[in-house]
Formats: structure tokens, C-alpha cells, sequence
């Protein structure tokens, strides 16, 4: 009997351990991000809202809030990347985009479309002091060098100077917003960002204006709430982005993090977002034609061998995507697109598998993702197929077993089988894995057949 007593002792001080060494993040009271820079508007120059690469909360935050930004004072915001003539053209005749493979962080998205109309729908409201959008690496020449710490330096350095140019020339009232990749906007360099390059430290965007503006700078960071083990988060309702105060910083971020940003904010969760090819719309018509069109007027010798090519590859992409129909109900569809595009991201394992190969577990979640994304494809969508294919490829070469080879030019043969393929950019590296598959079984003959497609 006292044994027993005993052992119930020591589970219930294990079990009250466990519990008090738990974190849990109460956020109901918490002030909200977006008051917080409400704040910082009515009293600083300019402000950096860090925008995450792999999914779409904070583009969906900035478009929600914009006009109560634009109330105090908002009148620029300077984007990363490149213009795509929406905002600049009424009739849109410049109106282009790069359509780039779907699986990419980098990918547009329709979320970003979004976040152009309601600029639109401020300006004209507001004609005479409209939101100004700059793109401040438009004129930038990257050097040709392959090391990223140069190249990252190089448009740091750029980009800080063409926001100081432009705001030096504004009314003192008039604010900005900076809103670009979240490391863009560190107010302490990034040291080694990359150990092996030869300059492996960054100077940010964020180091400049914290250097120019001191006090008239704030930069704020925002990422969805990552939970560590069996750690919680309760979310007010009415308020899924908050502004962490200091208890909750000091156990959530990173004492030699917390110097980098002025305010780390949170949100509920991730949104993936839609990839903007894939809402098949009259926007898509306007640029394929815009593209055909400069294509045509084009003089001999202003092409050359590269972009021509990568024009082809481009417009041979936009007739791909216009084979995505579009139903009566938009909201509906984007939602199961979000769904979609959730799964076949495949929350970054592929791209961080595609940089650095090697046999782990990534292969799995990848295969795992894809089946799931292939259920739900719409209007038969090749990528789910093809990187079930791959990785099924990818999984032979290691065990380098027959029965996986087999598996896996079954799965090419499927792919094979989907008439959109020979629209798309993969055509050729299809028939390179299914010639190396078939060599691997001993079938010369067939192995060669599609080596001569190739």
C-alpha cells in the first residue's frame, strides 16, 4: 500500500512538472499589431512590416487595415520585387506578371493582386493625395556573382537609397511603409547569413534607416504563432495579430533575437494563399497579350538566345494556366484552392530538398503532401503527379532496388497520360527521368526511344 502511494506521488509531481514547465501564451489582451502601428504612424517617418515569403497573412493584414494607415498619413509604400504595371496604367496596357512554377515561395499570388486593388480603391477615393507605390529595385544591376551575401549587400544598399531619395523630396506629414521580406527589415546586421560565401555578412534595409531616420524608424516582424512542443496560444476573436508585450517576448523570442525588430507580432495561423495563375481571370488575357505584343515589336537585334528563350517558356506557361476554368463562385473556389496550394507547397520541403538532395524524410512528407494534393487538384493539374513522380525517382536512386524503379516510371506513365503536360515547362525533364528509369530496368531500347525526346 505505501509502495503504491508512492509511485502516485511520483506521477503526480511528474505530471505537475510537466504542466508548470509548460508554456502558454495567453494573447486575448494583448494589443493589436495594427494599433500598434497606428501608433508609431502618428509619430515616426517611416515604418518596415516584414512580409513572410512562404505564405500571405501579412499581405492580407496590410490590405485590411490600408485605409486605417492611409487616416494617419500613409502616402508611400515601397515593395520588393518588381511592377507589374497595375497600378501605373489605368487602361492597363503595360499590365504583365512572370508566371513562375507554383511550388515556389517566390510564386505571385492572388492575395498580392488583392492588396493593388484596395491601393486603387483608396486613390480614387482620394485622388489628390494618393498612396504612391514604389518598387525601389526597379533600375537596380545586380553584380554577376554568385555569392548571396554580395548580392543581398548589393540591393540593401540600392534600395535604402532610393527610399531616402524619395522621401527627402515628401511633405513632412506624408508617411511610408516598407514592406518587404522579413530579414530585409533587421535593425542589427545579419552576421554570417552565409558561411561559406566569401562576405558572409548583410547589411539590411533595416540598419540603414534605424542609421538615417533613428527615432523616425520602427520596424515590426510578423510571423504566425509556432508553438514549441505542447506549448498553447488563445487568440482573442476580434484580434488574431498582436503585438507580443514583454512577458510574453521574453519566453517566446530569443534573447539575441530581440534587438533585431522594435515589435514581434503574431498571428493565428498560416495562409498559403493562391497562386495567382491559377484564378483564371481577364487580368491573365491582358498579359498574355501585352506579352505577345512587346514579343512582336521587338527589333532582331535586342534579342538574344536567353530571353528569348525564357519568353517562350513564359507565354507557353500562360496558355497552360488559361486551361483553368473558372467556376460562378469565386469565394468558393479560392478557398479550396488555399487548400490546394497548402498541400502542394508542401510547406517548403520541396524547395529546401531541391537546394540541398539527400535520402531523409523530406522524400516522404513531399509524397505524402502530393497524394494528399492530388486528390483535390483542380482540372487535373499536373504538379501533384509530377512530384509524386520525382520523388518516387528520387527514393529509387537511393535504394537503387528494381521494384522502386518500377514504382516510379509507373508514376511517370500516369503523368504521361495528362494532356496538359506537353503545355508545360517539365516536358523535357519527364522524358529524361523516364529514359533514366527505364535504362536502370535494363530496357535499352525504350531508355533510348525517350533520349532522343529529350
Amino acid at each position: 500500500m505505501k509502495k503504491r502511494k508512492y509511485i502516485l506521488c511520483i506521477y503526480a509531481l511528474i505530471i505537475l512538472l510537466t504542466v508548470s514547465c509548460k508554456k502558454n501564451y495567453d494573447l486575448r489582451n494583448e494589443k493589436s499589431a495594427a494599433d500598434q502601428i497606428v501608433e508609431d504612424l502618428k509619430t515616426k517617418k517611416i515604418i518596415f512590416i516584414s512580409e513572410n515569403h512562404d505564405e500571405v497573412y501579412p499581405i492580407i493584414f496590410l490590405t485590411e487595415h490600408l485605409e486605417k494607415f492611409y487616416e494617419e498619413g500613409l502616402r508611400y509604400i515601397f515593395l520588393e520585387a518588381g511592377d507589374d504595371g497595375f497600378l501605373g496604367d489605368t487602361n492597363l496596357s503595360d499590365y504583365t506578371f512572370n508566371i513562375v512554377p507554383p511550388w515556389s515561395t517566390f510564386a505571385c499570388k492572388y492575395e498580392q493582386h488583392l492588396m493593388e486593388i484596395e491601393i486603387q480603391r483608396i486613390n480614387n477615393v482620394h485622388k489628390d493625395a494618393p498612396i504612391k507605390v514604389i518598387w525601389p529595385e526597379h533600375n537596380l544591376v545586380l553584380p554577376n556573382s554568385r555569392d548571396v551575401s554580395i548580392i543581398l549587400n548589393c540591393r540593401d544598399n540600392h534600395i535604402q537609397k532610393e527610399i531616402i531619395d524619395v522621401l527627402e523630396k515628401s511633405k513632412p506629414e506624408e508617411k511610408a511603409i516598407v514592406f518587404y521580406g522579413s530579414a530585409h527589415g533587421s535593425k542589427t546586421p545579419e552576421q554570417n547569413y552565409a558561411k561559406h560565401e566569401l562576405n558572409p555578412n548583410w547589411k539590411t534595409i533595416g540598419v540603414y534607416l534605424s542609421e538615417y531616420y533613428g527615432s523616425n524608424f520602427s520596424s515590426f516582424f510578423l510571423d504566425y504563432f509556432k508553438p514549441y512542443k505542447k506549448e498553447k496560444s488563445v487568440f482573442s476573436k476580434n484580434n488574431t495579430c498582436v503585438t507580443l508585450s514583454e512577458q510574453n517576448l521574453t519566453n517566446y523570442v530569443p534573447e539575441e533575437y530581440k534587438s533585431k525588430y522594435d515589435y514581434f507580432c503574431v498571428y493565428k495561423e498560416a495562409i498559403f494563399g493562391v497562386i495567382y495563375p491559377y484564378i483564371n481571370d481577364v487580368k491573365i488575357k491582358i498579359a498574355l497579350k501585352n506579352k505577345v505584343n512587346k514579343i512582336q515589336s521587338e527589333k532582331p537585334e535586342d534579342k538574344n538566345a536567353e530571353t528569348e528563350t525564357f519568353g517562350i517558356i513564359e507565354n507557353l506557361l500562360f496558355v497552360y494556366y488559361q486551361k483553368y476554368a473558372q467556376t460562378n463562385n469565386q469565394k468558393q473556389e479560392i478557398g479550396e484552392l488555399e487548400k490546394y496550394i497548402e498541400f502542394l507547397y508542401s510547406y517548403g520541403w520541396i524547395e529546401d530538398y531541391l537546394y540541398e538532395p539527400a535520402n531523409d524524410e523530406r522524400i516522404g512528407y513531399v509524397l505524402c503532401n502530393m497524394n494528399r494534393a492530388k486528390k483535390i487538384a483542380p482540372n487535373n493539374d499536373i504538379w501533384p503527379q509530377y512530384w509524386i513522380s520525382y520523388f518516387e525517382t528520387e527514393k529509387a536512386k537511393y535504394s537503387g532496388k528494381k521494384n522502386d524503379y518500377k514504382k516510379a516510371l509507373a508514376e511517370w506513365n500516369k503523368l504521361l497520360e495528362n494532356d496538359l503536360l506537353y503545355a508545360s515547362p517539365v516536358l523535357k525533364l519527364t522524358y529524361q527521368k523516364i529514359s533514366m528509369c527505364e535504362e536502370k530496368l535494363g530496357n535499352t531500347e525504350k531508355s533510348q526511344y525517350y533520349r532522343q525526346k529529350e
